[in-house]
């Protein structure tokens, strides 16, 4: 199991996760915004490591994306 520092290396790990299952059902920022009821400057920030996000979040986005929570955790 590979260990991510705990500075700002788990928030990019989500991000870049984020951002990768988001293309991959073809969504734009603003859709996937609508559809989480968030903005997409909320979406931008969190695919660019630059917000800590609670679990409760991390679940709601990825119900909204169909895939298992973890999925936005793995390194």
């Amino acid at each position: 199991m590979e260990v991510v520092a705990l500075n700002n290396d788990i928030a990019n790990v989500f991000g870049k996760n984020l951002l990768k299952e988001r293309q991959k059902k073809k969504l734009s920022q603003r859709a996937f915004a609508e559809l989480c009821s968030m903005t997409n400057g909320d979406i931008s920030k969190m695919e660019n490591g630059k917000v800590n996000v609670t679990l409760k979040t991390v679940a709601h986005l990825a119900n909204a994306l169909e895939i298992p929570y973890y999925t936005l955790l793995k390194p």
